[in-house]
């Protein structure tokens, strides 16, 4: 019984923080169980989709769902880890846990730009972090995407021509730590013919309000650069 109890003993610390022994057993005998808690306002569940007993302790497989501010009804990614070590003393055998991104996901920026959160491969791409008290980051993995319609890379002689694109990388304890420095590289705006933006300080904003998700891609800087195209941001042009 004592060895059950402690490789049980996560969930117990996260759903039953003060349940006896046989209160633990009692609620996690039957896979998978979950809990529900949040980290600033990130929601999340974890889950122990599978147990394996071993002599010195347990193996586990985890799924970790977090709810995201965006996308309507598609709003949870999904992160997991198998084979994860659980000490027969009690907690993980590693201090913490790596959960990895199950597979790209797409953030739409209105019709015109979109975020992709990639997949975790090996030591890439975007995981989570965990402990026996819950969540402690998410660390994001993504590219900033834009459509032939709004803008086009500056080498680019005829459309359709390959999107325009930025990597990033960013790790956020709260959905209101999204803010962004990205590197444009050189682009054109499909409508004038000729002229070659080199954008400089650029900032992606997302802000999800009170009582509305809003995207805002926005540009942080002193001087407003072509007001009329509703670009901001210190800008170089040149005519090719």
């Amino acid at each position: 019984m004592k060895k059950i109890f402690l490789t049980l003993v996560f969930g117990g610390l996260l759903s039953l923080p003060n349940a006896l022994p046989n209160q633990v057993f009692s609620h996690t005998s039957n896979l998978p169980i979950g809990v529900d808690r949040t980290l600033a306002n990130i929601g999340y569940t974890i889950v122990v989709t599978k147990l394996e007993l071993l002599p010195i302790g347990a193996k586990m497989d985890l799924t970790l769902g977090v709810t995201i501010p965006y996308n309507g009804e598609s709003n949870r990614l999904y992160f997991s880890a198998t084979d994860v070590m659980w000490s027969e003393q009690g907690g993980f055998a590693e201090e913490t846990v790596r959960l990895s991104l199950v597979d790209d996901y797409r953030i739409p920026l209105g019709k015109s730009m979109e975020i992709v959160l990639k997949k975790a491969i090996r030591d890439r791409g975007t995981f989570a972090e965990i402990d026996c008290r819950g969540l402690n980051f998410l660390s994001l993995d993504a590219s900033l995407i834009f459509d032939n319609s709004l803008v086009i890379p500056a080498d680019c002689q005829n459309l359709p021509c390959q999107k325009l694109s930025t990597d990033f990388s960013i790790v956020i304890e709260s959905w209101s730590d999204l803010i962004v420095d990205i590197n444009l590289p050189a682009f054109q705006i499909p409508t004038l013919e000729g002229w070659i933006f080199q954008p400089n300080a650029w900032f992606l904003i997302l802000v999800k309000t009170e009582n509305q998700t809003s995207h805002t891609f926005q540009t942080i800087t002193s001087k407003p650069f072509f007001p009329a195209m509703k670009i901001s941001g210190k800008a170089y042009l040149s005519n090719r």
